[in-house]
């Protein structure tokens, strides 16, 4: 049978425990880009979140460090407030959470991350900019890539006051 099945064979709560025991990251949340909840997910704290998924803090703290200097340096630029700098800090110290669980995919697996399992920290607003910022650090933009972005719920579901900063955040997120 474990030949056939593999690890299919033993019960999920058997295998959930063993792998919290070892060490071994949780499988990756699957969540459709444009899928709706019908009940929303319960908030965790960021420190859980760091935790449970394995963030690796040391590059977390490195990344956010690079993103606030970009931030200061480019302000006459982007003019953004010091609300946006503060939540560009959460969202690189939250930016690899996929990382553990799916590492080809980690910008994706993060933002669904994040949409199932919200930082209580925040407000649902925020939640989505992180989310954003999140799937979009891993690839370059183009024109298309912009265009699809644009017609995503999560998009979308930002009020027009925080598209643009988004999008400013998840940039000087990228480079950093």
């Amino acid at each position: 049978a474990f030949r056939r099945k593999h690890l299919g064979i033993f019960p999920a709560h058997i295998l959930k425990q063993a792998q919290q025991a070892i060490g071994i990251p949780p499988p990756a949340p699957t969540l459709a880009a444009d899928a709706t909840a019908e009940e929303k997910p319960a908030p965790w704290p960021i420190a859980r979140l760091f935790e449970y998924y394995n963030v690796d803090m040391a590059h977390a703290h490195a990344v956010a460090k690079l993103s606030i200097t970009l931030f200061d340096e480019l302000l006459p630029i982007h003019h953004l407030t010091t609300e946006e700098r503060a939540l560009l800090e959460t969202a690189a110290l939250l930016h690899n959470i996929g990382l553990a669980s799916d590492p080809a995919r980690h910008h994706t697996v993060g933002r669904d991350i994040l949409l199932l399992h919200p930082p209580a920290e925040l407000t649902e607003t925020e939640i989505s900019v992180i989310a954003l910022t999140t799937l979009l650090h891993r690839k370059r933009m183009t024109a298309a890539r912009l265009e699809e972005l644009t017609r995503s719920s999560l998009y979308r579901g930002l009020p027009d006051s925080f598209r643009t900063p988004a999008l400013v955040l998840a940039a000087l997120l990228r480079m950093a």
